[in-house]
């Protein structure tokens, strides 16, 4: 095939007018085509880069509120040990407490029947002073004249009276 024969095939000229169609605007078509593929790489790229500072970020805040909740689970575990030793220490002090209380009780408890037991004594002391009284009197009544009487007497009161009188001296 020669140049004359191929000049005039239309085959021929519409196979060099795609190359020059495709070499002319192929260029400026890959261009534009390597742009829009260049900003959409510089679109992933930046979403990567933010992608991996929001990881980043957020790593830092699970490090963060871990730390925070193991500082708050110890500051538990210490209020509570506080807490269980005040509680022991309250504990300690009502039992003491309780024990001194229960100790004044049994105190005024025991003055108590001390002081019934001897006002029961007392009681008991003056029934039988007035019996032994009581007695006295019959028998002397019933066996001793009137002037032995008098003399009797006499004497119980002048013996009562020194008595009281060594009393207040």
């Amino acid at each position: 095939m020669t140049w004359s024969v191929l000049a005039q095939d239309p085959s021929f000229w519409v196979a060099v007018s795609f190359v020059l169609f495709v070499g002319a605007f192929g260029r400026l078509l890959f261009r534009k085509l390597a742009a829009v593929l260049d900003a959409h790489r510089n679109a992933v790229r930046d979403e990567l880069d933010s992608a991996a500072a929001l990881h980043a970020e957020a790593q830092s805040l699970r490090d963060r509120y871990t730390d925070e909740a193991a500082e708050a689970e110890k500051t538990a575990r210490e209020i509570r040990a506080r807490a269980q030793e005040t509680a022991g220490q309250i504990a300690a002090a009502s039992d003491q407490r309780l024990q001194a209380h229960l100790s004044r009780m049994r105190a005024r408890a025991t003055e108590e029947i001390a002081r019934t037991e001897e006002a029961a004594r007392q009681m008991y002391r003056e029934r039988v002073a007035d019996l032994v009284l009581e007695a006295s009197t019959r028998l002397l009544r019933e066996r001793i004249d009137a002037e032995t009487q008098l003399s009797l007497v006499q004497q119980t009161v002048d013996s009562l009276g020194r008595s009281l009188k060594q009393r207040q001296a």
